[in-house]
């Protein structure tokens, strides 16, 4: 469960400059400053990274491969990156996203201090990012008495509200296969290697017919609700200057499977499509989209409280929840809704409320960041 934290960086671009390759005092002055300003979540980053790119090697090989990895970024990638580069002083924590504006902050609180809870609910949804904020739309268009929509903090807070901003992201057949193929070597080692590559190639199949159905969804409700979440559906480009051959394979392997959407792109084609200068052949998903995924939160549940099914409340944390057999008690810091069925919209957090849950879900967080001044595209 991917959580980044878009950090917003002013990078004015300079169109013409000759460029000199930094010193090695630079790459060491640049190294140390980014080994002084490690932080927990840092090493938290870097431990799902590693798992995630490395999962099939044993410990050592696991611990060389990502010194070697770290070495080559802090002493040359990012050192060269930051030729020609200014960095805002203080950069901004709050995600580029959240950070546009929210329309129902503090709901209801900031129209009505003496809101209540109410003491009865058909349904309570806990959690206000993607997957609350779309149970309470198809509610208010569908459902048959009263859904509460509660969360610890405001709507699109968490991973909803900091991540890539991107729909079906690279999510092509081959990168969820092979995903699938990690995870099934720990997970179903009863199984012989034709069989695992069976199943995960099933997997695939169903994961991403409905991605793109999913996408195809969100575009026609954006488009029927008139909602301004600065969509754009014009694709998205991936670096595969080191898999040259694997994006050949995957492109083939994904029209086997009757998907089309996966193809590549010239170095040319990448300039002329996103203004960024790449050197070999990349990866390229037509279908994917760009938007505001906090607006799009904001949006669904601004439609879904205008009906009398749904009511909304944020900073109203659930402290407990207590299944007393015909119903629910969700006890809250607001107080107490008795409900007959619970959507645990809670992501990571699910661990928190339900301990069964404990070593099943593990959050995993990433890094990403926003700048000012790149290319128009």
């Amino acid at each position: 469960m991917g959580n980044t934290t878009p950090v917003k960086i002013i990078m004015p671009i300079r169109k013409t400059f000759l460029y000199q390759p930094p010193s090695i005092f630079r790459r060491i002055f640049v190294t140390i400053g980014l080994l002084v300003g490690l932080k927990r979540h840092d090493f938290n980053a870097a431990r799902s990274w590693t798992k995630r790119n490395y999962g099939t090697s044993n410990v050592i090989i696991k611990l060389f491969r990502f010194t070697g990895w770290v070495t080559r970024t802090m002493l040359v990638t990012i050192p060269n990156a930051m030729v020609g580069v200014t960095f805002a002083n203080p950069m901004s924590t709050v995600s580029h996203w959240i950070a546009s504006g929210n329309p129902i902050e503090n709901h209801p609180w900031a129209s009505n201090q003496n809101s209540n809870l109410p003491k009865n609910a058909e349904v309570v949804v806990i959690g206000a990012g993607f997957t609350g904020a779309a149970s309470a739309y198809h509610w208010s268009k569908q459902g048959i008495g009263s859904m509460v929509v509660v969360e610890m903090n405001e709507a699109a807070s968490g991973a909803s509200g900091r991540n890539e901003g991107v729909v079906v992201m690279g999510r092509f057949f081959s990168y969820v296969k092979e995903m699938m193929l990690d995870d099934l070597l720990e997970t179903r080692p009863d199984l012989t290697n034709d069989e695992r590559v069976e199943l995960a190639q099933k997997f695939a199949e169903k994961y991403v017919r409905a991605a793109y159905k999913n996408a195809d969804m969100i575009e026609k409700t954006i488009r029927k609700e008139k909602y301004e979440v600065e969509y754009i559906r014009a694709g998205w480009v991936e670096n595969f200057d080191d898999r040259q051959d694997y994006i050949d394979e995957s492109i083939k392997e994904s029209e086997d499977f009757g998907f089309d959407d996966w193809t590549k792109l010239s170095p040319r084609e990448v300039l002329e499509i996103s203004g960024i200068e790449a050197k070999k052949y990349n990866g390229f998903s037509k279908s994917a989209a760009t938007w505001n995924p906090a607006k799009w939160v904001w949006a669904l549940l601004s439609t879904a409280i205008l009906s009398d099914k749904v009511s909304f409340f944020s900073n109203t944390l659930v402290n407990e929840i207590v299944d007393n057999g015909n119903n629910y008690a969700v006890h809250t810091t607001r107080g107490t809704i008795q409900t007959k069925y619970i959507i645990n919209a809670t992501e990571s957090y699910t661990a928190n409320l339900h301990p069964q849950f404990i070593d099943k879900l593990w959050p995993l967080q990433t890094q990403a960041a926003f700048a000012e001044g790149g290319p128009s595209t």
